[in-house]
């Protein structure tokens, strides 16, 4: 068995590959995303003393509250949970933040008796505890029990999520550091699944992909560093609709992600990458949408322009030649591919065609992953 898992600012997607069972008879649950269950718990949550530790995780919606309550109450969090809000530990320190060491902090839990599978314990009237992971182990461990799985069986773990990457440079831009740290790779040939990386490998700049592979090994145990991959979840759902689109032979296509935080516009020859835009969900306009896909293949907005905006920035294959107004006009008669939990933002849009890889929008993620790791067994 194989499980994939897609980490997202609003759902957690899994898909449980079996062998000799169909796409559409795996395993897949959509939950509700660890940063959504923190922020909804945070809301509610009156203890005068909040006790953060665990992983560093991604999340708008929960650092806001944190924020929130660190203005009246006192929060006290680990180095690594606290990266989770920046990287640089004084701008959480001057969010009235309070951070210890390990030791400092596990000294001060010794009294309680604490769920260690559980993202939140009420330690007592006045005390709460969040233990930060980006997926909910608990509740994937039930629901597999509660289906007669086992974990032991197992082989191999394969989770996407997405990380902007900690530059050296702390001056640097991290969503320019991400375009390059991202996809840099595809410079080679243009090949998403050459994204992928065991467990053992990722870079020293992607913090986020290290624990969320790190809490998988704590896991499954029973399982060598070898069986463990990582990819962002970014290319990982754009993966998931190449494959999907494969048995319609199109020589190049337009496929758009409409992700609960980030969206992607991809520009596809033969399967392979030549651009790549990456900009905020809420800043995406269905009215300009095509005006900007012109700008993007004729070489009139630019990755600098993306970033002065407030967008992530463009990714530009070193193979690829840009369009010109006869070429963009044959390729936007065709259908735009469109995925994403937000995908209605472009209903106005005249020619999108909705894409559902194993016959679910939500599963083009770990469809994704799950195609890129056989593809790399080859």
């Amino acid at each position: 068995m194989i499980l994939t898992i897609d980490i997202g600012k609003g759902t957690e997607d899994v898909m449980l590959f079996q062998e000799d069972t169909r796409f559409e008879n795996s395993l897949q649950l959509v939950y509700p995303s660890m940063a959504q269950l923190l922020a909804q718990k945070m809301m509610s949550d009156n203890s005068n003393l909040i006790l953060i530790d665990g992983d560093t995780i991604a999340g708008e919606p929960w650092h806001k509250e944190i924020y929130r309550i660190a203005k009246t109450r006192k929060v006290i969090m680990t180095e690594q949970a606290a990266r989770s809000l920046k990287y640089n530990l004084n701008r959480v320190r001057s969010k009235n933040i309070k951070i210890i060491s390990d030791d400092d902090f596990h000294e001060m839990l010794n009294k309680y008796t604490i769920n260690n599978l559980d993202y939140y314990n009420k330690l007592s009237d006045d005390v709460s505890y969040y233990k930060l992971s980006d997926i909910y182990w608990k509740r994937l461990l039930i629901n597999l029990e509660l289906s007669n799985i086992s974990i032991m069986n197992i082989e191999n773990v394969i989770i996407c999520c997405q990380d902007h990457g900690e530059p050296e440079n702390i001056d640097r831009s991290v969503r320019d550091f991400r375009i390059e740290e991202i996809y840099g790779k595809l410079q080679n040939n243009g090949l998403l699944e050459d994204l992928l990386v065991k467990g053992n490998k990722i870079s020293k700049y992607l913090p986020r992909h290290r624990a969320v592979i790190g809490s998988a090994e704590y896991i499954f145990q029973h399982l060598s560093t070898d069986n463990f991959f990582v990819m962002d979840s970014s290319p990982a759902v754009i993966l998931g609709a190449i494959y999907a689109l494969q048995s319609m032979n199109i020589e190049r296509k337009i496929i758009l992600n409409l992700g609960n935080g980030h969206t992607l516009v991809v520009y596809v020859e033969h399967d392979k990458v030549m651009m790549i835009y990456e900009v905020h969900t809420s800043g995406v306009d269905a009215d300009k949408i095509i005006t900007q896909i012109r700008d993007l293949l004729s070489g009139r907005l630019t990755h600098e322009k993306v970033l002065n905006s407030g967008g992530h920035g463009v990714f530009i294959n070193a193979h690829f030649e840009y369009l010109n107004e006869l070429e963009l006009d044959e390729l936007l008669s065709h259908k735009l591919f469109v995925l994403g939990p937000n995908r209605k933002i472009l209903d106005r849009v005249d020619n999108i065609e909705f894409v559902h890889p194993a016959g679910s929008m939500m599963m083009a993620g770990p469809v994704g992953l799950y195609y890129s790791f056989l593809t790399n067994k080859k």
